[in-house]
């Protein structure tokens, strides 16, 4: 009889699957956005001294940060990714009926575009981290390590936007979450949609085992996980998949 919690990591390759996918999504999206313009003329609007990188991005061989990917997005001035289904906090009005405005914002305000984008893109995923583990009564920040096979430090640091968010470190996020957190805005050159559809986490069950559990064999080795995580999984993938049918 199973009495504690399965061992749960998420598996690399279903990672770098995920991570993939994104890439791709991202650079159609920038490549739509471009329009008639060259990677050379791209190149030196962002910086770089020649077209090669701004190559490397678009051909998937470099793991982008998501402060490179705003940075397209500047560049561009065009809409890249989003944070899906996110709350935002309330805006504060004061009693005359203007809106407060904090300090950070005021001070953002006189910072360059870039780190201005990128700081609202963080504050959404960020949250939406939040949200899902608030939601789930068996997660917390110490299990979402465990199944990343972190320290809980790492999550911790990440709530509070202290980590470089790459597109493979937000694919790890995903895969433990069992969630989308990052999409792609718009559509592609050729008319379909360039919303990444990553889909969550589902346990290919194989068999059931004492004390509720089943294996999971979708990823590279067999993990145990629970029918009722297995069925809200199976539920958040349903949703996810209407969400995308309907945009």
């Amino acid at each position: 009889m199973m009495t504690s919690n399965p061992s749960f990591a998420v598996s690399e390759a279903r990672i770098d699957k995920r991570a993939t996918r994104l890439t791709h999504a991202i650079a159609e999206r920038i490549r739509d956005a471009m329009g008639n313009m060259t990677q050379r003329a791209l190149a030196e609007d962002l910086g770089y001294r020649s077209g090669s990188t701004v190559s490397a991005h678009l051909n998937g061989r470099t793991n982008l940060t998501l402060k490179t990917v705003v940075r397209y997005a500047v560049a561009l001035d065009a809409d890249i990714v989003f944070v899906p289904n996110v709350k935002r906090p309330k805006k504060r009005r004061r009693r005359g009926g203007k809106r407060t405005i904090s300090k950070e914002r005021k001070a953002l305000a006189d910072i360059d575009p870039v780190k201005r984008k990128l700081h609202r893109l963080l504050t959404d995923l960020t949250a939406r981290i939040g949200q899902i583990i608030e939601a789930d009564n068996e997660l917390s920040q110490r299990e979402l390590a465990r199944r990343m096979d972190r320290d809980e430090a790492y999550v911790s640091r990440g709530l509070a936007g202290g980590i470089n968010f790459t597109l493979k470190t937000i694919a790890a996020f995903e895969e433990a979450l069992g969630t989308r957190l990052l999409a792609v805005a718009g559509n592609g050159a050729n008319g379909s949609s360039t919303t990444h559809k990553q889909g969550a986490f589902v346990p290919q069950v194989q068999a059931s085992s004492d004390g509720g559990y089943c294996k999971d064999t979708s990823g590279t080795a067999t993990r145990a996980v629970t029918f009722s995580d297995y069925l809200i999984r199976k539920e958040q993938t349903a949703t996810e998949d209407e969400e995308l049918q309907a945009a």
